[in-house]
């Protein structure tokens, strides 16, 4: 017997109760009975109020006499089951067609069938019998439908799997109710819930605040698993799992079974915290009382009672599960992991940015640029940290200011200088002057030998110019080397004429003077 079949008998057998059930003591016939259950609105199972004649019910009374409770029921055809109008030939092309190629519809297997001239059949009876004859996608093995595993990992903290799933109602300070959102983390390893806070929203300041609470008593996972929603795909958890070291992990689009984990501690929670939280009336209904209450039910219920998957208490498996002691992150190293950020470009004019209708003034040297803008959560700051666009370096703090207040910045600072253009003249000029001697033409072996040697005539040099012989530059030195291997005929006589006619009198000049008269010789 088909179970949808029951409201209808047990309907019938409360239509016909006075007479199924007649006391000893009515005399009335059957026939009395029913000519007043004529006149009787009787609710059908389907939901509508109607009256039967009397031939109907006459003939559910025979039928119960005849066939017991099973007469209520109307009886069943002689083909069920059996395709009806000849269609056998019909429904075997129709399989032939799935078996074909399995990912076909029944509207283009009836489009098929149309064309060989065969009449359509109906959907649910090509549905029907394509079951029967096992010719579905999963009995083809043609199933896209992936084959899964349960979520466990070897160790603690080894991965965290967290959501938001919608709390009790509270009553604000203002007796108002107001909607809550819980963000909770589970360690797949113990079924270990190491964060679950209660907040009057859903946003990215929720979830930092949870996740904060867990990294400082239980330091950082190795991977986080998480669905795709707005308050994951931002760049904030981005950034912040980056800067601590951990993977993060989103579940495989329109893929949901994937957090079938913390959705299942979600439903544990609403069964066994949140429906007694709501139906208690002498407990305060607010946010503070709400989530002190869930930590209490969290430590002394949900972490000591055996899991039905592992076998085991939570807080139990969790310690047996560590790898090495628990090193807990301080609030103040993990909270600079987490900020907002946002691009922007400096006025060229007013030298400042702008953000949520507010002006930040940048350093004068920002003029133009584009920059980063960095601030911590949660808050309206008064000041914002200036990065490079790569995000490496910070720049600047860009201040809150008025345009309409004039502002002079002072002038930088002059760097030390460390370079004298004094020098830079000098040394161009004895470059192009070793440069010039050194472009004489070589001495030829036939000439006369040299008059002097080149102490003597470093030496007389020296005394001409009025200097020591030891204050001498190297490179000076060097220049009058070269000059005394082409100089093979000059003598003190020449060198002092030299001299006399240098305008100015100077080393440097002599040095010109005499690789001059050294080009006029040859």
């Amino acid at each position: 017997m088909n179970p949808s079949q029951d409201p209808k008998m047990l309907f019938w057998g409360s239509v016909l109760a006075p007479i199924l059930y007649k006391h000893p003591e009515d005399h009335r016939s059957d026939r009395q009975i029913l000519i007043e259950l004529t006149d009787k609105l009787f609710m059908t199972p389907d939901g509508h109020s109607r009256s039967y004649s009397l031939s109907t019910l006459k003939r559910k009374l025979k039928s119960y006499r005849d066939k017991g409770a099973q007469g209520f029921l109307p009886s069943s055809r002689s083909d069920e089951g059996r395709i009806r109008k000849n269609r056998e030939e019909t429904l075997s092309r129709a399989v032939e067609l799935k078996r074909e190629v399995p990912t076909r519809s029944h509207s283009t297997i009836n489009l098929i069938l149309r064309s060989e001239d065969f009449d359509p059949i109906p959907t649910s009876t090509l549905l029907r019998h394509l079951r029967a004859n096992g010719v579905t996608l999963k009995k083809l093995g043609y199933s896209k439908e992936i084959v899964r595993k349960r979520w466990s990992r070897e160790h603690t903290h080894s991965l965290w799997v967290g959501d938001f799933a919608q709390g009790p109602d509270i009553i604000d300070a203002e007796g108002q109710r107001q909607k809550t959102w819980i963000s909770a983390f589970i360690d797949t390893h113990s079924r270990f819930l190491v964060t679950g806070i209660y907040e009057t929203t859903s946003d990215i300041q929720a979830l930092t605040k949870s996740l904060l609470a867990a990294f400082s008593q239980h330091g950082v996972p190795r991977s986080i698993y998480v669905d795709n929603a707005k308050v994951y795909r931002g760049g904030v958890l981005a950034r912040a799992c980056l800067d601590l070291g951990i993977e993060l992990i989103h579940r495989t689009v329109r893929d949901p079974q994937g957090g079938g984990l913390i959705e299942r501690f979600f439903l544990t929670a609403q069964r066994q915290f949140e429906l007694e939280f709501s139906k208690d009336h002498k407990i305060p209904k607010t946010l503070d009382k709400l989530n002190e209450l869930f930590e209490l039910w969290v430590e002394e219920v949900y972490h000591r009672t055996d899991h039905s998957e592992t076998k085991c208490s939570p807080v139990e498996r969790y310690e047996r599960g560590l790898l090495s002691p628990i090193s807990p992150v301080r609030p103040e190293v993990a909270s600079a992991s987490f900020y907002q950020q946002w691009t922007r470009k400096v006025h060229g004019d007013f030298c400042d940015v702008s953000l949520n209708n507010r002006l930040y003034r940048c350093d004068t040297t920002l003029r133009g640029d584009k920059v980063l803008l960095r601030c911590p959560l949660g808050i309206v700051p008064e000041a914002l940290d200036v990065y490079d666009l790569k995000g490496k370096k910070k720049i600047g703090v860009a201040h809150l200011h008025d345009r309409s207040q004039r502002e002079i910045p002072a002038p930088p600072p002059l760097p030390q200088e460390t370079v004298s253009i004094e020098d830079v003249l000098k040394k161009i000029n004895q470059q192009r002057m070793e440069k010039e001697i050194l472009s004489l033409p070589p001495v030829h072996t036939g000439e006369a030998k040299k008059t002097w040697s080149l102490e003597e005539f470093i030496d007389n040099i020296a005394q001409l110019v009025g200097c020591e012989l030891e204050n001498l530059a190297q490179h000076d030195l060097v220049t009058l080397s070269a000059i005394h291997q082409k100089q093979n005929l000059l003598c003190l006589k020449k060198l002092k004429k030299i001299w006399g006619r240098c305008e100015p009198q100077s080393l440097n000049q002599l040095i010109l003077d005499l690789a001059k008269k050294e080009e006029d010789d040859v």
